[in-house]
């Protein structure tokens, strides 16, 4: 190929660009634990009891707060039981 010589021009494939699709993130769900739902008890003695009768709740079973609470009253039932 020479400088005189016609370039022989190639038709260029059309390319169609496909936007991409919207992707939308759900927020994780919030999980409830007894801290949280006792956050808004007005007081020290008020918290306690909220505490106390959430941690008897099935859904609250493996809290950390709970099994920590259920460790310490099985503790103090063994050493009484001593």
């Amino acid at each position: 190929m020479t400088a005189t010589e016609p370039v022989e021009e190639r038709p260029v494939a059309a390319v169609a660009e496909v936007a991409p699709k919207s992707v939308v993130v759900q927020p994780p769900t919030p999980v409830n634990t007894v801290e949280a739902v006792c956050a808004g008890s007005s007081n020290f003695f008020t918290r306690g009891l909220c505490r106390l009768r959430e941690w008897g709740k099935a859904s609250f079973a493996r809290d950390p707060t709970c099994v920590r609470f259920r460790e310490m009253e099985e503790a103090r039932r063994s050493a009484s039981a001593e």
